[in-house]
């Protein structure tokens, strides 16, 4: 399951880091990868605004800023693709096969 995560998370990291590479060549400008925040609000601006409003309110105040504004500003290709190597990371591995056991 993990290796599938890790599988899951580098298909989007190569997708998301192609997607950035197309925007910014066809322009003739260098390379430039959007954050998680724009991706987020293209993709869903409600949910992105709920998340805001609810962590806003909490208690604890180091939530929004500087941990989730950090996570929003951040590229996401990057991230996906630490993401990717993390899942990759922590898979089982398979024992080995003992002598005279039947696989």
């Amino acid at each position: 399951m993990r290796t599938m995560f890790a599988l899951v998370f580098f298909v989007l990291a190569a997708w998301r880091g192609y997607i950035d590479w197309q925007a910014t060549m066809a322009q003739g400008e260098d390379l430039a990868m959007a954050n998680a925040g724009t991706v987020w609000l293209g993709l869903s601006p409600g949910t992105l605004e709920s998340i805001s409003v609810w962590a806003q309110g909490l208690e604890t105040p180091l939530l929004w800023d500087p941990a989730l504004v950090t996570f929003l500003s951040a590229p996401l290709a990057p991230m996906l693709l630490v993401l990717a190597i993390f899942f990759f990371v922590i898979r089982r591995k398979a024992e080995p096969m003992r002598h005279g056991e039947m696989a």
